[in-house]
Order: structure tokens, then C-alpha cells, then sequence
């Protein structure tokens, strides 16, 4: 089994409410398991609770938002911050190869935390 196998079989992803949700659906269809907040229904929440839900899920937060992905890393849960220059527009698909390049890239410290 490659890396990228391996990380289908064994990441579970989460969408944060700032993140297209064609990016879920492209990311399903690539074989990984994915939710979002609108599937938990905490649309609006506090980020707090909402990564309490992570942690206990072992999900990986996927997140525009800086704050949320501090907090997240002061916690010790993994995140991937994606970042726009000067609020430049950003493809789904281009942000969804970004999130795979990241997670092959961090294939072992992901694979270490997700066996913590």
C-alpha cells in the first residue's frame, strides 16, 4: 500500500464552513472520507466545540480560516490552513490538489498522529 492509499483509508477530512463544499464532494470522489460542518450540523458554531468533535473523530481540519487553525495547532490537532494572496480567487479543484500535496507531503506525521 503507497502513501496516498494509506491516507484515503485512514485520514478523515473536515470542511470547514469557509471551505466550497465542491471541495468535499471533489475529495469523496477522489476515496477520501470527508464531512463538513453543515454535515453535523454545527454551521455557526463555536469553534471550540466544533473541534472538540475533531478530536474525538481524529479528523484533520481543513480551514481558510487563521484563527481556527491556531487554535486548532495549540491543541495539538492537526490542520491545513489554506491561504488566498490579497483574496485572490482559488479553484476548488486547485484547493483540493493543494489539500493532497499537503496531506503526501505530511503522509508520516499524519500517519503518527492518527495512531495516537
Amino acid at each position: 500500500m503507497n502513501n496516498f492509499d494509506w491516507l484515503k483509508n485512514n485520514c478523515k477530512l473536515f470542511i470547514d464552513q469557509n471551505v466550497n463544499c465542491e471541495v468535499k464532494d471533489i475529495l469523496i470522489k477522489d476515496g477520501f472520507n470527508v464531512e463538513s460542518v453543515y454535515d453535523i450540523g454545527y454551521k455557526g458554531a463555536n469553534d471550540g466545540k466544533i473541534l472538540k468533535i475533531l478530536k474525538k473523530e481524529k479528523r484533520i481540519l481543513i480551514t481558510f480560516d487563521y484563527k481556527f487553525s491556531k487554535m486548532a495547532e495549540k491543541y495539538n490537532h492537526l490542520s491545513i490552513l489554506l491561504e488566498r494572496k490579497n483574496n485572490q480567487y482559488i479553484s476548488n479543484k486547485t484547493i483540493t490538489i493543494k489539500i493532497k500535496e499537503y496531506l503526501n507531503i505530511n503522509y508520516k506525521k499524519i500517519k503518527h498522529e492518527m495512531s495516537i
